[in-house]
């Protein structure tokens, strides 16, 4: 059993991103496509997108040089 929690570090992290990008996608389903909330709707997935690209971003470790 590991005793740093990188395991569990890591699972809490992708579980939340994938819970607020999942709840986002959702309120899109919900949101009625009438052509007055169209910018709320491209607004939300655009931000829905942004919270799924942060993830390996936030996992990258940027203390250690790579090269």
């Amino acid at each position: 059993m590991a005793d740093n929690m990188c395991e569990e570090t890591s699972l809490g992290v992708i579980g939340t991103h994938g819970a607020i990008s999942g709840a986002m996608w959702l309120l899109l389903w919900i949101i009625p496509g009438w052509r007055g909330l169209r910018t709320v709707r491209v607004l939300l997935a655009v931000a829905a997108t942004v919270v799924l690209i942060l993830l390996p971003v936030r996992m990258f470790d940027w203390s250690i040089r790579y090269i």
